[in-house]
């Protein structure tokens, strides 16, 4: 199932994730375990195997019989049921699965947030020696003449951290080749890749209906966030006063949660020059919030504005 992991990684994501080992450890209790990325902590769990884990996903009244836990991925809270008392937790509307399946999905999370950390220089020289093949003039017009691979890598760690697929790898070195004459600046660089991949990015956010939900910033506000991007050769960052962070921190955990309560993804939609800081200033906070530029919508995406972060007088 870890092979399948890898697998299915490779095909989704477009990059190869390095053979997984598996290790006992005797330090642990009995049923632990973690993640370890070139030698380094970045997740762990507990299992009980021979039971199941019932997640509440439809806030059913049932209180299940069972060893109260959180769900690893997401934190949610969950139980460890038997199998006598899986049946009444699938009949009362939980989520079950099995102790193997927790740990497999936890796996292929971890590798999703964590892809940009994985994917190193010789990673990418991989990628365009197989993109050759097929595309050779989008590889040697880029590469060595305009970008090295490491700022090529840059780029790419960049789409990955926001867990956007670099499948489509011609697409993304066409858009970042016609850019690469102006500047070198490798977050300049990938956010305009983002608009070569504007229907992917936009279409899990969408609705049956192709309509795009999302909390929309005040322009004003906007206007004030975007004289406090700064840019250096080779990043983009935001300085915001205190209050307004606080202000913004504040109208956006209340949106946010709004979203979440009536089953959609949260998504903020800002002007493309604000967007990278943006996400950066506030994703310590809310690490799967999801910030696009409007560049990055289709023409024939209609947007709906869910909330508005309103201005500070």
């Amino acid at each position: 199932r870890v092979t399948g992991v890898r697998r299915n990684f490779a095909q989704d994501m477009g990059m190869l994730i390095p053979p997984i080992r598996l290790r006992d450890n005797l330090q642990f209790s009995t049923n632990e375990y973690r993640f370890l990325l070139k030698g380094n902590p970045i997740a762990q769990g507990q299992l009980m195997p021979g039971y199941w884990l019932a997640m509440n996903a439809t806030n059913s009244k049932t209180t299940l019989k069972g060893v109260p836990t959180v769900e690893p991925v997401f934190q949610l809270p969950a139980t460890w049921v038997t199998d006598v008392e899986r049946k009444n937790a699938e009949a009362s509307g939980y989520t079950v699965v099995d102790a193997a399946s927790v740990l497999v999905t936890h796996l292929a999370e971890t590798i999703r947030r964590h892809a940009h950390e994985i994917l190193t220089r010789q990673d990418v020289q991989a990628l365009l020696d197989n993109l050759k093949q097929t595309h050779p003039a989008v590889v040697n017009e880029l590469i060595p003449a305009q970008l090295s691979v490491g700022q090529v890598q840059r780029v790419l760690q960049n789409l990955l951290a926001e867990g956007i697929s670099i499948r489509n790898l011609a697409a993304i070195l066409e858009k970042v080749s016609d850019y690469a004459p102006l500047t070198k600046n490798p977050d300049e660089l990938s956010e305009f890749a983002r608009r070569a991949l504007g229907a992917q990015i936009a279409k899990p956010f969408q609705s049956d209906n192709g309509q795009l939900r999302a909390i929309t910033i005040d322009p004003r506000l906007e206007q004030q966030l975007a004289q406090g991007v700064r840019q250096s050769a080779t990043e983009v960052a935001l300085v915001v006063e205190p209050r307004i962070a606080r202000h913004v921190m504040d109208s956006l955990t209340r949106f946010v949660q709004q979203m979440l309560s009536t089953g959609q993804q949260p998504v903020v939609l800002c002007a493309p020059h604000l967007r990278l800081a943006f996400r950066r200033f506030f994703e310590t906070t809310f690490a799967d919030l999801a910030v696009l530029s409007y560049a990055e919508i289709p023409a024939r995406v209609q947007v709906q504005n869910a909330a508005v972060i309103p201005h500070m007088e």
